[in-house]
C-alpha cells in the first residue's frame, strides 16, 4: 500500500475512454471475456498517450490473444494481481516480443511504488 492513497483521490468517469485520458498507467480489469476486453481496447486506444502502459488483469487469456485487439500492442502487458489484492502484494507480469522492451521495467516500478511485488512470467 502507499501512504498517498486516500478516498478523496478516487474519481469516476462515465466511460472507459474518459477514464484513461491523460493516464500514464492503466490497470485494466474488465471481465475475462475476449470480446469485452477487445471492445474496451478499441474504446481507449485512440485517447491513450504514446507512453501510457495498459496492464491487463487476466489469468485465463494469453497476451497474444489480447494483443489482437490493438492497432499497436507495444504498451500492453499482462499484470495480474493475486487475490485478494488488498492482502496479497504479488502481481504477475507477462510480456512478449510485441511488448516494448521498456514496458516491463516501467510496470515493475509502478507496482513497486504502490507497495506491490512483481513476479515475471517468461513462458
Amino acid at each position: 500500500m502507499t501512504d498517498r492513497a486516500t478516498p478523496d483521490s478516487v474519481s469516476f468517469a462515465k466511460s472507459a475512454r474518459e477514464g484513461v485520458e491523460g493516464a500514464d498507467f492503466v490497470q485494466e480489469s474488465v471481465p475475462e471475456r475476449l470480446r469485452i476486453k477487445h471492445s474496451t481496447y478499441v474504446e481507449i486506444e485512440p485517447v491513450l498517450s504514446s507512453h501510457a502502459i495498459v496492464s491487463s488483469s487476466t489469468s485465463g487469456l494469453t497476451l497474444e490473444a489480447l494483443q489482437k485487439g490493438w492497432k499497436d500492442p507495444a504498451n500492453l502487458i499482462l499484470g495480474y494481481p493475486f487475490n485478494p489484492p488488498h492482502l496479497i502484494p504479488l502481481v504477475e507480469l507477462t510480456a512478449n516480443s510485441r511488448t516494448s522492451p521498456a514496458v516491463p521495467e516501467i510496470a515493475e516500478a509502478f507496482y513497486r511504488d504502490i507497495g506491490k511485488v512483481t513476479v515475471r512470467i517468461r513462458k
